[in-house]
């Protein structure tokens, strides 16, 4: 005899964590067929607090996709990393 058991059924609650990751913004980094691997590694790293192997994973994403959400958070974290890669002219948006 074969016993038929049926998955206990998990309600998800809406957690403050669930709530502010809703809220969120990214700021997306679009590709230029411009820049270099190297700057956009080295702009990843230095003003998105990605280690370089993120980094490379990002730059890769983008030229093959065409582009990458880099970071996350509400729009007054963002905008200092923001301004930062549009200073190295990066085509980037807080979305």
């Amino acid at each position: 005899e074969i016993l038929e058991i049926e998955p206990d059924v998990v309600e998800k609650t809406t957690t403050e964590e669930d709530v502010k990751k809703q809220n969120l913004n990214h700021i997306i980094l679009y590709n230029t067929n411009y820049h270099s691997y190297e700057l956009v590694v080295m702009s990843l790293v230095m003003y998105c607090n990605k280690t370089v192997e993120q980094a490379v994973e990002l730059a890769v994403e983008v030229d093959t996709t065409g582009k990458a959400s880099v970071m996350e958070g509400t729009v007054k974290e963002l905008t200092p990393s923001y301004e930062a890669l549009k200073e190295k002219t990066l085509v980037v948006a807080i979305e």
